[in-house]
């Protein structure tokens, strides 16, 4: 009898495992180049920011999301005495990100590194147009690391709740552990 029941078991609980995988995977798994897709496309409808008569203005865009790292450009121009602009490259990883901290304010996002780390890092390269026709570098330290990444954009709320809940998903598909397959 002890040899049937050790005979029977392993079988009966190879049979059940397909169905319990097929069961634990019937919700579909957000893409995360299709949330990268989404970001995209709300930072080019929405990512720009101006201020006065063009006297300050933010352009934020996407670069890539690969291996749930994302790096993003932050243009930003002014026109207040000498004029400048200035672009910023950030990356970091998704998974440093605090999913619970992305505070949206009225015209920009704020993300924040889990734990108060500074995840977040910058490369800046600054360009002063003088008004005698000059352009001078004004780069000052260019590499930094930060707690917090600021993403301006237009005001609009419905974009701002998308680009939270598209940020949101992002970093939790990248914080899952991987599937395993046997």
């Amino acid at each position: 009898m002890k040899r049937i029941l050790i005979a029977v078991i392993p079988v009966l609980l190879l049979c059940t495992l397909p169905s319990l995988q097929s069961f634990a995977g019937s919700e579909p798994r957000t893409d995360l180049a299709s949330i990268e897709t989404s970001i995209r496309t709300e930072l080019e409808t929405h990512g720009d920011r101006v201020i006065g008569k063009n006297t300050m203005q933010w352009s934020t865009r996407l670069q890539r999301i690969a291996d749930c790292r994302a790096s993003f450009t932050v243009r930003t121009s002014t026109n207040y005495r000498e004029p400048s602009v200035r672009l910023d490259q950030l990356s970091f990883s998704l998974a440093t990100v605090n999913p619970y901290r992305i505070d949206v304010q009225k015209n920009w996002l704020d993300l924040a590194c889990l734990n108060g780390e500074k995840c977040f890092f910058s490369t800046s390269t600054c360009v002063e147009n003088r008004r005698d026709g000059l352009n001078i570098d004004c780069t000052s330290a260019s590499h930094k690391r930060s707690e917090t990444m600021r993403i301006n954009f237009d005001g609009d709320s419905a974009s701002a709740s998308r680009l939270q809940r598209a940020f949101q998903k992002a970093i939790e598909l990248c914080r899952e552990s991987q599937s395993i397959s046997f």
